[in-house]
């Protein structure tokens, strides 16, 4: 299995603007390396966690997917 299938990424237009934190995949119009980043929506605005700083230029997001949740407890396995 691929754990890095194009399909797993999501168009920006579908993400939750509720302030849900997301892994938004950025890429570059100057030939930088691509970069995944955590970011949030506020006020109809994608902003970085890191900072809080508003995303300039959201056309540059090319998906975005919700965190992985984590393994399940074995107990909750039987």
């Amino acid at each position: 299995m691929s754990l890095n299938k194009r399909e797993d990424w999501h168009p920006l237009e579908t993400a939750p603007t509720d302030g849900t934190e997301l892994i938004f995949w950025v890429s570059s119009d100057k030939g930088f390396q691509d970069i995944t980043a955590n970011f949030y929506c506020e006020n109809g605005q994608w902003r970085w966690v890191s900072s809080g700083d508003v995303l300039k230029r959201p056309d540059l997001v090319r998906g975005w997917r919700p965190y992985p949740q984590p393994p399940l407890d074995r107990d909750e396995n039987k």
